[in-house]
Parts: structure tokens; sequence; C-alpha cells
């Protein structure tokens, strides 16, 4: 199987590795630890190193027909993958085997220094070597080139570099047939991954960070680590290294705005007040007359607004006070100097550009102000039922009736 064993395997009486350069003692690994003691030894020079192909996992295959079409793969813990393929139709090998070593090789002369090395493959052919086969590397760690290390097996302390193609994010070596040890390097074109927020509230902005040690240019066309955004989408950066290129993509969702409903003109009657009111339940309300209550009482007509946060999000609502007449007009008058209803005096209307006439019984205009301001008095006219009309300045709107004077 080309693998080593573990030592509780179920039957296994004991497992004597002899993978140890120097003593004269051999280690049981099984459970049973039965070591034992080689005499007549020279730990100096009798120890030899081993070519055997075994490593720490494995899998095999012996085809039964022709070796067209075959494939064998082996996926690592890390999500790597390494396989053979194309296999010479006329290979007399009986069988192919794929073995890992979880483990730096014992040498790793003749591979560069700056080449991270922390397994390597193996592939051995039962019997007879192959006429050829190709060996493929594949990582979830993308790369876009790739150096490709080879050596006989363990007993050869020094690696040669293969020609390697690069394709789809994956290495293809073509070999000699020959059982052969490799190491694939994967040289990745960056490293880069983008965080930020998932939404983003509407009218706010935000940031989107490119985790990478290069500079990162964004479908935006910014340059930078940092894309400030403002609006939800699709959003990806690239890193170029040499000839490689990695892309990472995020996308912002516009966070729903929440259902309030707010009304958008409020009446005011002249002197009078009214109720601004914003739906309870919410984390902050600031109004722009400085309030932070649910609701405000307002005495001026104009525009008001509320910022209403929900979610860490601020929603901006505005409201119309408008002006209402909500009239109260005397029906009698005693202007007798006691200082009390002695004015015709208009309540519930803006007194601005108020129109005001009186008449008498025969229709007789006895008064007239296209700007009234609750200052007639009639002292002067006779006691008796006379006639108004009013018309409002702000509205627009017409009153009329009748009024007694007492005296």
């Amino acid at each position: 199987m080309c693998r080593s064993i573990p030592g509780d395997s179920p039957g296994l009486v004991a497992y004597y590795k002899m993978d140890v350069s120097s003593g004269n003692t051999v280690h049981d690994f099984s459970s049973y630890s039965m070591h034992g003691t080689f005499r007549n030894i020279n730990p100096a020079t009798d120890w030899v190193t081993s070519g055997a192909a075994i490593g720490d996992k494995s899998v095999h295959l012996y085809p039964t027909g022709s070796w067209q079409g075959q494939q064998l793969e082996y996926k690592a813990e890390d999500g790597s993958r390494f396989w053979v393929d194309s296999v010479g139709i006329n290979s007399r090998t009986a069988g192919v085997h794929i073995y890992q070593v979880e483990a730096r090789p014992n040498s790793i002369a003749g591979i560069p220094n700056s080449q991270p090395v922390s397994d390597y493959f193996g592939v051995f052919t039962a019997l007879h070597k192959a006429d050829n086969y190709n060996i493929n590397y594949s990582s979830d760690n993308k790369f876009c080139s790739a150096e490709t290390y080879s050596r006989m097996n363990n007993e050869f302390f020094s690696w040669n570099r293969l020609p390697t193609t690069v394709e789809a994010r994956a290495a293809y070596i073509k070999t000699d047939g020959f059982s052969r040890e490799f190491i694939v390097p994967g040289a990745a074109g960056g490293q880069l991954s983008i965080r930020g927020p998932e939404s983003i509230c509407r009218g706010s902005s935000m940031e989107l960070i490119a985790e990478t040690d290069l500079l990162p240019v964004w479908n935006t066309g910014h340059q930078g680590k940092i894309l400030n955004i403002s609006a939800p989408g699709k959003y990806w950066a690239t890193v170029y290294s040499g000839i490689c290129a990695v892309t990472d993509t995020f996308t912002v969702e516009e966070r729903l705005l929440p259902a309030i409903e707010l009304s958008k003109g409020v009446s005011l009657c002249a002197g009078g007040q009214a109720t601004l009111t914003a739906p309870a339940g919410f984390a902050k309300y600031q109004w722009s007359n400085g309030s932070q209550a649910s609701s405000i009482q307002v005495s001026e007509t104009g525009t008001f607004w509320v910022d209403i946060t929900v979610d860490d999000c601020v929603y901006r609502h505005h409201m119309e006070v408008l002006a209402e007449d909500c009239p109260v007009i005397p029906n009698i008058i005693t202007p007798n100097g006691d200082g009390l209803n002695n004015l015709f005096s208009i309540q519930g209307i803006e007194m601005k550009n108020v129109r005001l006439e009186i008449f008498n019984r025969w229709g007789k205009t006895i008064y007239k102000d296209n700007n009234y301001k609750n200052t007639w008095s009639p002292s002067n006219v006779a006691a008796g039922i006379y006639y108004y009309y009013i018309k409002s300045g702000p509205s627009s709107r017409e009153y009329k009736g009748w009024i007694e004077i007492i005296k």
C-alpha cells in the first residue's frame, strides 16, 4: 500500500519501521512496544538510507485491462489534489501508487530556499516502469505559476527541476514513467481577500478593505487597499504579481427600508400647537428642532424633519406644517369701555392680509380693512344687528355671518 499504518491497527503484533539512522535499538511502534536490539552491528556504518516508496497516506490503481483513459487521484486534507493520468497504453506496469509524506523530505538540495516545502508526493509503478505518465497538481491556494522538483526516491538527496505547465490553476508535468517523488511549490499570484459590511444603508457610505500585500486595482478604477462606496452592488479588486493576477469579488446589498409611516402634511391653527409624531420603538430620533423624543410640539408653520435610526441606518423624513383656519368669530360686542369684549376680535386665523367688511342691515359698508388686525371698535356705531364678510389671507377662505352690538 506504500504507506505507514497506525500502531494500534487491529491484529498488529509488532511494527518495526527501520527508519532510524543511528544506534542499535529497533523500536516496535505497535501497542506491545516489543523493542529489539541489533547484534553484531556497527551503527556508524551499517545504517543506510532506504528508497522504499512509503508515505503517510496512499491510494493505488491496478487496472484489469488497458491503461487507456485510466486516472488515479489523491486528495490531501488541505484540499490539494495530486493525480496521475496519461499512462502509456503499452506500459507493462501492473499498477500505480500515489503516496504523500506529510513532512519535509530528508533533503531539499536543489530547491531554492524561497520555496516553501512542508510535504511531498511520490508515484510508485509496480513491477515495471510505465512508458510515461503525467502528474497533475492543484491547490485551494490559487497559483498561476509553479515549479516542480523530482528525485527518484529517498536515497537521492538532490532534487531536479522539471518543466511545468500551469493551466486553469493546475500544474501539469510529463514524466519518463519511472517511480519518482515530487514537490510542487505553487507560486501564488498574490493573496487577496476583500472584507467589509455585506449591506449598506441608503444615503450612507462604507469602506471595503482589500487584505493583500500588493496594490489592488478595483473595478471602479480606484487603486488602493480601501475603497469607499455609497451604493450597493458588486465590487471586485485584482492584484498583479508579474504575469499572475488574482481577483476577489464582494457583493454589497442594500438594507431594506423599514415601513415608517408619517403624515406628510399637518395643519396648525393660528395661535395653536400641532403635534408631530414618529412611530415608537426605534433606536434613536433626532428632530430638526434638536429634540430626541419620538414626538414634538410645534407652534409655527414650515418644514420639519426627523432622523430615525434603525439597525445603524439613519432614515430622514420630512413633514410640512401648514397654516389652517380655525376661526372663532364673536357674534356679540359690548363697546362700553370696560376693556372686555370691546373689539371685534377674530381668533384662530393668522392675521395676515385678512380682509374684513362690516355691513348694516341695508347692505351699506360701515367698516372696511384689507389687512385687519383685530382693531375695530364699534363705539361710534348704533346698537343693533350687523353683518360681516371675512376673507383669510393665508387660506383665501371666506366667512360670512352676523354680529350684534349691544350698548
